[in-house]
């Protein structure tokens, strides 16, 4: 992975050498010993697009084109011949631009829950133009409807809805809002059967996303990938759920299938 990754700062990130030579010392500098050279937020551009990062954080390597590299091949395919894509916590922004590189017609619609995180999303959507293929919604999907704190850290990887998950003592409290997906597809009027693919990576909450989307799964022909960590309680049941609305299952990796009908 570090040789991956090395080779994705020497030969696909476009930014300038010096650039590269200040990220890869900053890299080594915050990873072996607590300390880093940037101090405000910086662009990358790559093969893929350019996204605005925040400092101290892993901004940049989730949006890289090392990071999930056996997935690309897997959200390609999937969304072949099809229309909307959504993106269940899409963090800065990735995936519905891999896809609009390759099928420019059709439509995203990228959830956020972190309202810091949110707005660098928003950002990197107008930073490359697809304000009109791709939107930004500041909700979480869950199971019910309803306002939940949310507790955000600077290091907005550890934010969470559970204060003892955020591992630093410094953290803000603010509000989100909770729908489930059922209800944003009837809200916006958005036709199910041009619903093609979703990505669902929702750190152990993926039983309530689930259980908020059944007349999806029962009226949709959408495939769907899903991360679901090995400790997850809810595996088997997430499983026996799918399988109840006639899909099927095919591990991608140890911790990502793909659903389907």
């Amino acid at each position: 992975m570090i040789l991956w990754y090395i080779r994705y700062v020497l030969f696909d990130m476009r930014n300038n050498i010096l650039f590269k030579f200040k990220y890869i010392f900053d890299k080594f500098l915050k990873r072996f010993f607590n300390i880093k050279i940037f101090n405000k937020d910086f662009v990358i551009y790559n093969s893929d697009g350019n996204f605005l990062c925040k400092h101290w954080t892993w901004d940049d390597y989730t949006i890289s084109t090392a990071d999930e590299k056996d997935m690309r091949s897997v959200f390609i395919d999937s969304m072949k011949g099809w229309w909307i894509f959504m993106d269940i916590w899409a963090h800065i922004w990735k995936w519905s631009i891999v896809l609009w590189r390759k099928y420019d017609n059709i439509k995203c619609y990228a959830f956020e829950p972190n309202p810091d995180t949110f707005e660098y999303l928003k950002k990197n959507v107008e930073i490359n133009n697809l304000n009109k293929n791709v939107f930004p919604v500041n909700i979480w999907i869950w199971d019910k409807e309803w306002e939940l704190d949310f507790f955000c850290s600077e290091i907005r990887e550890v934010s969470s809805f559970n204060k003892d998950n955020v591992w630093i003592n410094k953290y803000e409290k603010t509000k989100v809002w909770i729908s489930t997906l059922d209800k944003f597809i009837t809200d916006n009027e958005i036709d199910i059967e041009q619903v093609s693919l979703m990505k669902i990576d929702v750190e152990w909450f993926e039983r309530e996303v689930v259980d908020g989307m059944k007349q999806i799964l029962k009226n949709g022909n959408m495939k769907i990938i899903m991360e679901i960590l090995n400790d997850s309680k809810n595996k088997e049941r997430l499983f026996d759920t799918l399988e109840r609305y006639w899909f099927k299952k095919k591990m991608i990796n140890e911790s990502n299938f793909l659903f389907y009908k």
